[in-house]
């Protein structure tokens, strides 16, 4: 005759089979097109407003675009940041704790297996009794309401959201060695120009001097060379200061102390401008930054871990399942373990269905609601604030291109001014006010083209760090791709 379960046990096989179902019919692992539901952002934008000299195409970023500009100092000063920035450090030790807690709440979910061992003695009624005792236990807790797999998915969210915030800061920290070396550079060139026309001012003062004691200028000459001189003289103090200080940045950014980088950067390297990354520059449409820009992606990746703990929330109103299960033995000696009838089994099965919680339940659910619609404006922000960045980043890369020329052409000028005043002055044809004004305007004009040069270089860093960078995503073995250097 076949064997019929206990009332007890068909219940809970009832409860199982109902919860099971509904689980696995109603709940889907959060998504992104589910998550992005309620989004402000039209992030299918096909173009840019200011195109500048990028191209709708698809082509990439070089990771390691630092490398453009030829320079082994920047290079080795963006390899060794990328390395030992205190930020860069902080970001990796956050995902690595991500991984273990992702690694832990899957662990959670499996079966455990434990053992346990005691031996008492006890005294009644003057009558002396030993317990000796071994047990091996087992307990599981089914998904039957789907709040394990949201778990699952909420961790794995911010795994990613780590992944993409490690690539996001060594973005960062890239981009702010490179501003600060090209800055450096520009800080040096600088000095070198203003040095440079102050041995020539000092040549026209001590030229005037000599007219002065000769007949040939006047005092006001004199003293209007002389304060030339000064004042380019005391311009040189604040160059040298920007340069130590830019010297400095790089030294922390780099995870050194000043003294430490000191000395070791090539004393004038030429920077060139990496014409043909400027021209094959490729910006993509707005809708790329959803996979090119790591701030954006992890934005994404917490709301999504948001939507995986509402949906946690809201699963564990439903029945939750045990199962444990033991077996051991019991004696009044060690002897005695293993005997016949020394043998102790158990199994249970346990449901639990909270039915009344004056509405708790309900709270918390508002609650993680909530918490989904900050974390969407959050996402909202981040995207609309990338691609306004972007944009900003392309106007200013495109001007900076089309002021260069003209500053090159006026820097030839006054140059070309200076030296005709200088050969009529010298020819007594005119006096030595009109030189000392061509020096300055020469001056003036060469600084400008240096910072011009600058800027452009600065705009094409910004630009790379809005598109991205060259980063890659986030790959599937808990790896973020890092800005210019492999995962580990």
């Amino acid at each position: 005759m076949p064997r019929t379960l206990p009332p007890a046990a068909r219940w809970l096989l009832c409860v199982l089979l109902a919860t099971g179902t509904v689980a696995q019919a109603a709940d889907t692992p959060p998504s992104v097109d589910h998550a992005l539901q309620g989004l402000q952002t039209p992030v299918e934008a096909t173009r840019w407003l200011e195109a500048g000299p990028a191209t709708a195409g698809t082509d990439g970023i070089s990771a390691a675009w630092w490398e453009q500009f030829k320079d082994a100092d920047l290079t080795h000063l963006v390899t060794k940041a990328l390395s030992a920035n205190a930020d860069v450090r902080q970001a990796r030790a956050s995902l690595a704790q991500a991984l273990a807690q992702q690694r832990a709440s899957e662990a959670g979910q499996q079966l455990q297996i434990g053992t346990t061992g005691s031996a008492s003695r006890q005294r009644s009624g003057g009558v002396n009794s030993n317990q000796v005792k071994g047990v091996l236990s087992a307990s599981w807790s089914p998904d039957v309401n789907g709040t394990q797999a949201a778990e699952l998915d909420r961790v794995a969210a911010l795994v990613t959201a780590a992944q993409a915030s490690m690539a996001s800061t060594e973005l960062r920290v890239a981009a702010e060695v490179t501003a600060n070396y090209l800055q450096w550079r520009d800080t040096q060139a600088r000095l070198a120009l203003t040095e440079r026309s102050l041995r020539s001012f000092e040549e026209t003062q001590v030229l005037t001097q000599w007219r002065a004691q000769a007949g040939l200028a006047n005092g006001l000459d004199v003293d209007t060379a002389a304060l030339n001189t000064a004042q380019t003289r005391a311009s040189l103090a604040p160059l040298r200061t920007q340069l130590a200080q830019y010297e400095h940045q790089l030294a922390l950014l780099g995870g050194l102390t000043p003294l430490q980088l000191h000395g070791s950067l090539a004393v004038d390297p030429a920077l060139q401008i990496p014409a043909a990354a400027l021209n094959g520059l490729s910006a993509g449409v707005p809708a790329d930054l959803l996979r090119r820009r790591p701030d954006v992606a992890a934005a994404q990746a917490n709301l999504l871990a948001q939507w995986a703990a509402t949906e946690q929330t809201r699963r564990a109103a439903r029945p939750s399942v045990s199962l444990t299960g033991s077996i051991g033995w019991q004696a009044a000696t060690l002897a005695g373990l293993g005997q016949p009838g020394s043998a102790v089994a158990s199994l249970l099965g346990a449901v639990s269905w909270t039915l009344w919680d004056n509405g708790e339940r309900q709270a918390l659910i508002d609650r993680d609601d909530a918490a989904l619609n900050v974390q969407r404006a959050a996402f909202d922000a981040t995207l609309l604030g990338a691609v306004a960045e972007v944009e900003d980043r392309l106007v200013d890369l495109q001007q900076q291109r089309l002021r260069l020329p003209a500053l090159e052409q006026a820097a030839q000028s006054a140059d070309a001014v200076w030296q005709a005043t200088k050969h009529r002055q010298a020819a007594g044809l005119t006096d030595v006010t009109a030189l000392l004004v061509a020096q300055r305007n020469a001056l003036s004009a060469w600084l400008s083209l240096q910072s011009a040069r600058t800027d452009l270089l600065l705009a094409l860093t910004a630009t790379w760090r809005a598109l991205g960078g060259g980063w890659s995503g986030v790959n599937g073995s808990g790896a973020s791709a890092p800005v210019g250097a492999p995962a580990t």
